[in-house]
């Protein structure tokens, strides 16, 4: 087990871990923690080695105090006068394709009070290792004393089952954001009795755009819609779990045929520029989950420019076999419907985001409260899908890693 911060538990991480364990707890939205998410906010939005990871600045810019401040207030609001306390110490496990999404995990863990230990994946890509030495900087700092006595960053081999049961025996609540046989794995490692869980798995999302809203937009509107999609889906090549994989196409016909006609071709160039998807094993991956929709039936066409993304697979449904063989990179499932209440037959309880343009907010609110199951957790705008919320996949965080204490005295 490899210690990433801070600097000063190098030497010996369970030590640091049980000191860890032993430090008092801080009070919700401490102005230490508080002190802390700023500085880390500012040392990203300053820092000119930072630019090339959009991303993260985008991360770092619903960090500014500004946000955080809002977010202390609405806490407070809810809480009222009732007690809510840290749960402890909170153990996080990082993503490997989404590696960044740990800050959010964290920095709201640390905003409830908890100590924290996050493991990353030994896979980290150049934006998180830019990010750990800022991490570092700041844990180094007498100023940030507090927070560095309550934090431990790890890494280690994902099949080290001795240190995730070491570092599962010391939390009070354990997160795991990763896919399906992540969660399986490390679920079969045991909890204290009292120890919380939450998981975040395998996610599918979808766009659902107003065909007409697309067909009549201007050139000016017709861009804007591109790039932010672009954003959406290309970030993580398409990988993250709110980036859209289904395209729903909602309108009239011939509304439909002018609306793709126009929105491919203006996609295009922003999927050419992301390198990740222009990659020989993004396009063997693009491919393949083509040729085997076609081979099973579950696509009438797939068009492309050549074998470069966007690749669009047209369909006529989606179901449970669809979802497990699309594995991002640029392909789109792509359905075509009358009315927006049709998309409801082709979501799923796996589907998370569903990120719309040109549909009414009453429209979706009354297609959500007539979903027959229990599909899609987020409804955003296109262009906010890869935006973190404090409230995901139906948790409230903040919620989830504090504990009410009843007083009824």
């Amino acid at each position: 087990m490899i210690t990433l911060a801070p600097s000063a538990a190098r030497p010996d991480p369970c030590a640091h871990l049980a000191r860890l364990g032993a430090a008092p707890s801080l009070r919700p939205f401490d102005p230490a923690a508080v002190a802390f998410v700023r500085d880390l906010s500012r040392g990203i939005l300053r820092g000119s080695g930072f630019r090339a990871f959009p991303e993260l600045l985008a991360m770092a810019h619903a960090l500014r105090p500004v946000e955080i401040d809002a977010l202390g207030r609405s806490f407070a609001e809810r809480r009222g006068a009732r007690m809510w306390l840290p749960r402890g110490t909170a153990l996080h496990f990082a993503p490997a394709n989404v590696d960044t999404i740990f800050v959010h995990s964290w920095v709201l863990s640390m905003l409830a009070g908890n100590a924290n230990v996050v493991r990353l994946s030994t896979r980290r890509g150049p934006q998180v290792e830019a990010l750990l030495d800022l991490v570092r900087e700041l844990l180094d700092l007498p100023g940030h004393a507090a927070i560095a006595e309550r934090t431990l960053l790890v890494s280690y081999e994902h099949d080290r089952a001795d240190a995730t049961e070491r570092l599962s025996a010391a939390c009070d609540l354990r997160v795991i954001w990763g896919g399906d046989a992540t969660v399986r794995a490390i679920r079969a490692v045991p909890l204290p009795p009292r120890a919380a869980e939450v998981v975040f798995a395998d996610r599918f999302s979808v766009a659902a755009l107003d065909a007409s809203s697309v067909a009549l937009a201007s050139a000016a509107d017709l861009e804007r819609l591109a790039h932010d999609f672009a954003n959406d889906a290309f970030w993580f090549d398409q990988r993250a779990c709110s980036s859209p994989r289904l395209v729903a196409w909602v309108g009239a016909p011939d509304d439909r045929a002018i609306a793709r006609d126009r929105f491919w071709p203006a996609l295009t160039p922003h999927a050419h520029r992301h390198e990740g998807l222009a990659s020989p094993a993004a396009a063997f991956a693009r491919l393949s989950a083509a040729a085997e929709l076609a081979a099973r039936g579950k696509a009438f066409a797939i068009e492309a420019d050549g074998a470069a993304a966007p690749m669009r697979a047209r369909v006529r449904a989606v179901d449970d076999e669809m979802r497990e063989i699309h594995e991002g990179f640029g392909l789109f499932y792509e359905l075509e419907l009358d009315a927006l209440d049709a998309l409801g037959p082709h979501l799923h309880p796996r589907d998370q985001t569903l990120a719309t343009f040109g549909l009414s907010p009453a429209a979706l609110r009354a297609f959500i409260e007539a979903l027959p199951h229990r599909a899609l957790d987020r409804v955003v705008p296109v262009g906010q899908a890869l935006q973190f919320s404090p409230v995901w996949d139906g948790y409230d965080l903040l919620a989830t890693f504090t504990r009410e204490v009843s007083v009824t005295v």
